[in-house]
């Protein structure tokens, strides 16, 4: 029987060192990581396949260790109280090394392809994920839920980065921009596009395939050391994926043209585009800031066709 005061405590994750992991998903390689020790899980029903969450309840939350630099994505469904027709926001409250605790604000509705084999009148809805960028060093996270939310069922992955390294990619241009940015990185001119303010982006792409991402963040005058900030991958006004990303001034990329703001380093992130034609909206949830974006695809997808 697990008491309530360790339903409020925090559970840690033991990455890989139980050998506790499941396969990888989708067209890049994830590895679920499973806790050592938890407060509440769940086998759930997925499209007919089975998955394992685990839940983040109103007033409790769990903890884990990783050790980066790495990406984590938290992929989350939202229990309901009960049917509803339209779109339910939540929040996922996530706390780094004890310091800073960020809210992202997600949207979802019921999802007929999820269910709880065990009580079926549980409303489920569709997945809604949130991709962390880990810096380097060894790094603990919180998560919990805003205080509307009764329950949301969690499953926390880590990105296998050995795959993705190695697929051979060319560089593609979004089709709408406001801003090109030209850099220099370890002697190569390497063009960036803008977003942030007036700067909008579309990319259109036709998958199946993996998108990488580079993204630097744009440091004025007023900021310095670790910097944190958040961006979305929107098609249609939906959300795909919500990034988060912490990163520092780089010491290899300068401005082409002279400015009076710094670089960061650049944070590489992985989309999976499913099969079909996508157009996808690229947007900053921090205000006042700005970022630059590079775009990469695997050299054997350019020839995709619908």
């Amino acid at each position: 029987m697990v008491s309530e005061s360790f339903r409020k405590s925090l559970i840690t994750l033991v990455l890989g060192s139980l050998g506790f992991l499941l396969p990888p998903e989708g067209i890049s390689a994830w590895i679920t990581l499973v806790p050592s020790e938890y407060a509440e899980s769940r086998t759930l029903s997925v499209s007919g396949r089975n998955r394992t969450y685990f839940s983040i309840e109103k007033g409790n939350h769990f903890s884990f260790q990783v050790k980066g630099p790495t990406q984590i994505r938290v992929l989350t469904r939202l229990e309901f109280p009960g049917y509803v027709s339209q779109s339910v926001e939540y929040g996922i409250r996530y706390t780094i090394d004890d310091q800073t605790t960020e809210t992202v604000t997600l949207s979802s509705r019921p999802a007929e392809t999820a269910r709880d084999p065990k009580n079926p009148k549980v409303v489920l809805g569709y997945l809604r994920e949130i991709c962390l960028d880990v810096p380097r060093g060894v790094h603990s996270y919180a998560l919990g839920v805003s205080d509307d939310v009764t329950r949301v069922w969690v499953r926390i992955q880590e990105q296998e980065a050995s795959f993705l390294q190695k697929l051979s990619r060319v560089a593609m241009a979004p089709q709408q921009y406001s801003a090109a940015v030209d850099l220099e990185v370890k002697e190569k001119i390497i063009t960036y596009y803008r977003v942030g303010g007036s700067n909008q982006m579309v990319l259109n792409l036709i998958g199946p395939t993996n998108l990488k991402i580079l993204t630097r963040l744009e440091f004025d005058q007023t900021m310095s050391g670790l910097q944190k900030f958040r961006f979305q991958v929107l098609e249609a006004d939906q959300v795909v994926k919500t990034y988060a990303v912490a990163t520092e001034i780089s010491d290899v990329a300068k401005y082409i043209e002279p400015t009076s703001t710094l670089l960061s380093k650049g944070e590489a992130f992985y989309l999976d585009v499913p099969k079909g034609s996508h157009s996808y909206r690229i947007a900053l949830l921090d205000e006042n800031r700005s970022a630059l974006f590079k775009f990469y695809i695997p050299v054997k997808d350019m020839e995709n066709e619908l």
